[in-house]
């Protein structure tokens, strides 16, 4: 069984520049999701081409969603912590 544990946001990305981290956050429309992550250039298979980011502002986060193979992003206010098995 897996455990979620609160983590801050820089520690956050702390891990993820060091390999893929499981953690979750609450959506906008209010569900939960389970990211599998990275920050860690050997591990990006896209590399952004500086797209629209529809993310306007301070206090966003975007991570490279390993299950999605694309670029994401949440609100650093809304992460809930990293999954732990």
């Amino acid at each position: 069984m897996s455990t979620v544990r609160p983590i801050s946001n820089d520690d956050l990305r702390a891990l993820m520049k060091k390999g893929k981290v499981t953690f979750q956050y609450k959506k906008n429309d209010g569900t939960i999701r389970t990211a599998t992550g990275t920050l860690n250039d050997s591990l990006i298979t896209r590399k952004s081409r500086g797209g629209q980011n529809t993310t306007k502002g301070a206090g966003y986060s975007t991570y490279f969603d390993i299950d999605k193979d694309a670029f994401r992003c949440y609100a650093e206010s809304r992460l809930i912590g990293i999954v732990e098995a």
